[in-house]
């Protein structure tokens, strides 16, 4: 296999399955850990090489059996739950002290390649692997990386494969992460359906959502079909799964933490709202999304852009930044090895090692879509209102919850690498969604992903409830700004117990001890919001502060830690 269409496969199985360090449980409770590696007995995952997090030793034998049973108590106790294993990895993150590191991630997933390439061959016969594309094969990798049974799971698509069947490859790749609830993993599916076909990334999804919609519609019958006659819904009645089939709901991902849910069309907003999305997607500078793009993606008149804006910078900074920019193209398109000089001394013009894109390509984020895209269904995200704000409320919430993060970033990255800049300048909470905000939005979003900054805006909104506490209203307050980051927003029946029920406990708990001392008594940390909970909220919060109270709260979320990525803060 040559280096090609081996980071081909690398790149996107990473794309996919996401870094992960610590041991978590995935959508079928099985022990995953680093980059989806899967371990449903102890004996694999004692094979692992799994680091000591406190200590930075390797983890002994005693160390990783009491990790795996951990792992299988906690797995026992959200066996009981309504939410099942539908979590985040990082609720996952405290539950051991053992990590995989990124070179044993990487040494782990080279081996996962290559085993998985050659049982591949295996099954398509080597004269048929030899023959497709990388895009082909890193779908088929993708596919048997996926999914318990490997590619053998799907006939279909190797009979496509054999045949260079690019329809058939692209008809049978579709696939559930479950398929009693019908969940997908779209921003997978996109992306196989991109290696396959060479799509844009607007065309795979408007297909994707198209196949989607007769897949699933599929599906619902057949579910339908096999309940008992006195199950099944009267005609007319919305079915159990249409849920499932919202149009709204189609494009997101089925299990991954940085997708965007829930993003309508222009059309469904009301005036007021789109003329809010307009403002904070506004583009106040043609630069901007230029240098958000990977340099190695710049056209030579977007590079020319970059020296323009390099000779007129008004700092040093500034002007590094920029030269820092076209460093990495060049470095992209002609390599780093040193000059080569003809037997005069003149040095001779090296050829390009990489082509020079003709067209310009969109900026992408950190989940792999154009960052146009996931800003557009970012803000229409959070501009839904809480609590019954109007707009100024929603922008004032959205820039605390910015600074909230800038904040919690820099502070981490000081601890970390001893000097750190921040994202932006601090904003004012003043309600106004000018270019300062505009700025500050669009650099999170690119920086940190759409998932940090919907949690950020969730924290915003908190702070705005901690300035003026509703007595009685602390549960509904709470879930109202915090539950559709943890839970589906049409969860039946809302649970008692809630994953912010733990956090704003374990936040009245450690800034009580904090600030009160012996003059406080802890209270039990349930998750479920109570009387007990809001009277010590009441206690606490004058002498921790809004902003103490809200970042501690953020913190013990895990709103400030590496999440999925273990890059994100660091």
């Amino acid at each position: 296999m040559d280096s090609t269409t081996f980071n081909s496969i690398r790149d996107d199985l990473k794309n996919s399955e996401k870094p992960v360090p610590h041991p978590y449980l995935d959508i079928k409770g099985s022990v995953t850990t680093g980059i989806g590696f899967k371990t449903d007995k102890f004996e694999d995952f004692s094979k692992l090489a799994l680091t000591n997090k406190v200590t930075g030793e390797p983890a002994t034998p005693v160390e990783i059996k009491q990790a795996w049973d951990d792992m299988q108590e906690v797995k026992r106790a959200f066996a009981e739950t309504p939410a099942k294993f539908n979590l985040k990895a990082s609720t996952y993150k405290d539950t051991t002290n053992l990590v995989m590191t990124l070179p044993d991630m990487d040494a782990k997933l080279r081996k996962e390649i290559t085993t998985r390439v050659d049982r591949i061959k295996r099954v398509m016969g080597e004269d048929a692997w030899n023959r497709r594309t990388d895009g082909e094969k890193t779908v088929a990798v993708n596919l048997d990386y996926a999914n318990p049974g490997g590619i053998k799971s799907f006939p279909k698509f190797v009979d496509a494969f054999k045949q260079g069947d690019t329809d058939g490859m692209v008809r049978e790749s579709l696939f559930m992460t479950d398929s009693e609830t019908g969940a997908r993993d779209n921003e997978r599916l996109i992306r196989n359906r991109r290696n396959l076909t060479g799509e844009d990334d607007a065309t795979a999804r408007r297909e994707l959502q198209k196949q989607i919609k007769e897949a699933d519609e599929k599906w619902r019958l057949k579910k339908q079909a096999e309940k008992p006659a006195n199950e099944k819904a009267p005609q007319g009645a919305a079915s159990d799964s249409s849920e499932q089939l919202d149009e709204s709901d189609l494009i997101k991902g089925g299990t991954g933490d940085n997708q965007i849910k829930g993003g309508q069309g222009n059309d469904n907003l009301s005036a007021e709202r789109k003329k809010l999305v307009e403002n904070l997607t506004k583009q106040d500078n043609p630069l901007e999304e230029i240098l958000e793009k990977d340099p190695a993606d710049l056209t030579e008149g977007e590079l020319r852009e970059v020296m323009g804006a390099r000779r007129n910078a008004k700092t040093d900074a500034e002007r590094e930044k920029l030269f820092g920019i076209e460093k990495a193209f060049f470095e992209d398109k002609f390599g780093t090895g040193d000059a080569k000089f003809d037997f005069t001394g003149k040095m001779i013009d090296s050829p390009p090692i990489r082509p020079t894109n003709k067209m310009p390509v969109p900026a992408q984020g950190r989940d792999g879509k154009p960052i146009a895209e996931d800003i557009k269904l970012l803000a229409k995200a959070v501009t839904q209102r809480a609590n019954g704000d109007g707009p100024v409320e929603v922008v004032k919430a959205l820039q605390t919850g910015l600074n909230l993060l800038n904040r919690a970033r820099t502070e981490k990255l000081a601890k970390t690498q001893g000097k750190a800049s921040p994202l932006f300048s601090e904003l004012k909470d003043d309600g106004d969604p000018g270019p300062k905000t505009r700025a500050a939005f669009k650099r999170a979003a690119a920086t940190l992903g759409p998932a940090k900054v919907k949690e950020g805006m969730a924290l915003g909104q908190f702070r705005r409830i901690a300035d003026k506490p509703a007595i009685g209203e602390l549960r509904r307050q709470t879930e109202g700004v915090f539950g559709n980051l943890f839970r589906r927003p049409s969860a039946t029946p809302k649970p008692k117990v809630t994953d912010e029920g733990f956090g704003l406990q374990a936040t009245i708990n450690d800034l009580g001890r904090d600030t009160l001392g012996n003059g406080f008594k802890p209270i039990k940390e349930d998750g479920d919001i109570g009387p007990k909970t809001s009277s010590a909220f009441r206690q606490v919060l004058p002498v921790a502060g809004n902003d103490n109270f809200t970042s501690k709260l953020g913190e013990n979320l895990g709103f400030f830690d590496d999440d999925d990525d273990v890059e994100l803060f660091g």
